[in-house]
């Protein structure tokens, strides 16, 4: 088990508020290629990253890894093989990792320092925008190559990413790094599902 400390104490807590926390939580990871996904996920997975098919109008092939953050909640992390999906294939893909099928959030992965990969990231956002209820944050890996602090208005100029929405420097072959951006998200899962909450009994 990976050890969060103050970080799942808090996740921890508030899922005890009377929040329902699914116990197995599935976040997409989606990137243009070489943004860092694969690595992302395997630098925290529990388990050796595997094969996954994804049933969509045609089969997709996807990668697979769970991280055991605490008794009481799984995070699987998922990710299409890029080199196996065409890009006009990722609406799909959003269309069956909604909330309601499971997903309850998604992971962007852009490489900061590769503006090659900015179009597609963008589209990626705009889509994730448009057809997802979940949250979402931006890695921006490769980040620690780069002289300095992460620039985070300029990428968040560059990739037209929302207000609101947090881009989170990350190297994502260091553990601590990746585990970073996912409690961020869990955290943002867990508001979302507070306002729901409280939204229902008003």
């Amino acid at each position: 088990m990976l050890q969060y400390g103050h970080a799942v104490a808090q996740v921890k807590l508030r899922m005890t508020d009377g929040i329902n926390v699914p116990q197995i939580t599935r976040i997409m990871v989606m990137g243009a290629k070489g943004s860092g996904k694969s690595t992302f996920i395997q630098s925290v997975s529990d388990i050796e990253v595997t094969p996954l098919i994804l049933s969509l109008p045609d089969a997709i092939e996807m990668e697979y890894g769970q991280i055991v953050v605490s008794d009481d909640l799984r995070v699987q992390l998922v990710t299409p093989q890029t080199n196996a999906v065409p890009f006009d294939a990722v609406n799909g893909i959003w269309n069956n990792t909604t909330r309601d099928s499971g997903y309850m959030g998604h992971i962007i992965v852009v490489d900061s320092t590769d503006p090659d990969h900015y179009p597609a990231t963008r589209m990626l956002i705009e889509t994730c925008q448009i057809q997802s209820r979940a949250p979402y944050v931006v890695a921006a890996t490769h980040s620690d190559k780069i002289p300095g602090q992460l620039d985070r208005n300029a990428l968040r100029k560059a990739l037209s990413v929302p207000r609101g929405i947090s881009i989170i420097p990350c190297n994502a072959t260091d553990a601590e790094s990746s585990e970073n951006v996912l409690m961020q998200l869990m955290y943002e899962i867990i508001d979302l599902q507070i306002q729901e909450e409280r939204a229902s009994i008003q």
